[in-house]
């Protein structure tokens, strides 16, 4: 199983974090049928910052793509919160 030995990840594993984190991201966020609501809002690379950053070295990476599955749905009903909260502002509604 690879491991992560530095921060922030780089690299190949990097991307595969990113490619898997969003594959995730976009089935949940279809289960939600909410995907033209969050798609904008998701930003890959500052997710898997916060999910990682904060680690003790070395972890393993299978274990981190689990824990980004099992807490995905949190993260776009959050996504979700934001859009709303936006389209709630007066910024936000349309006169």
């Amino acid at each position: 199983m690879p491991q992560i030995f530095e921060h922030p990840v780089q690299g190949e594993l990097r991307a595969r974090l990113i490619d898997f984190s969003t594959e995730v991201f976009l089935q949940t966020a279809r289960r939600a049928e909410c995907v033209r609501k969050t798609k904008p809002l998701w930003n890959a690379d500052k997710y898997i910052n916060s999910q990682t950053e904060n680690r003790d070295l070395p972890y393993d990476v299978d274990q981190l793509e689990y824990e980004i599955e099992a807490t995905m749905i949190h993260h776009v009903l959050s996504l979700l919160e934001n859009y709303w909260a936006a389209l709630d502002s007066p910024k936000g509604k349309s006169t």
